[in-house]
């Protein structure tokens, strides 16, 4: 298990924002890019996004660097998901998490339905 530290990145030091929400067309799979504020530590050289369908309980994570934002992409609709910043140091040292977030993904649209139109003859 890693240790984790504060040094400069209490979880208000990161503040997590959801930015954009869902693919537009012709891209049906949600996606979502998430930001958040960068940590003063000089020492800090990778950012990682946790992400979970449950508060608090993370299923995956992405490290995507010395960043300031990233994309979570394939998503499945009708789920919520919760997602979690953490920094890390130079030595491996990880931060507590920031604030977590949550999202739902919008289910499928229904099927548009067939309407037949009968008339008479002229």
């Amino acid at each position: 298990m890693k240790k984790r530290f504060a040094l400069a990145l209490a979880a208000v030091a990161l503040g997590l924002t959801l930015f954009a929400q869902l693919a537009p067309p012709p891209n049906p799979t949600p996606w979502v890019s998430l930001g958040w504020t960068a940590s003063p530590s000089q020492a800090v050289n990778n950012y990682t996004i946790y992400v979970g369908t449950a508060p608090g309980v993370y299923n995956s994570k992405v490290a995507v660097g010395n960043v300031t934002s990233g994309t979570i992409s394939n998503l499945a609709r009708g789920f919520t998901y919760y997602f979690n910043v953490t920094a890390s140091d130079t030595n491996g040292l990880e931060s507590v998490f920031s604030n977590e977030v949550l999202w739902t993904a919008a289910g499928i649209p229904p099927a548009p339905t067939q309407t037949t139109l009968t008339g008479g003859h002229h």
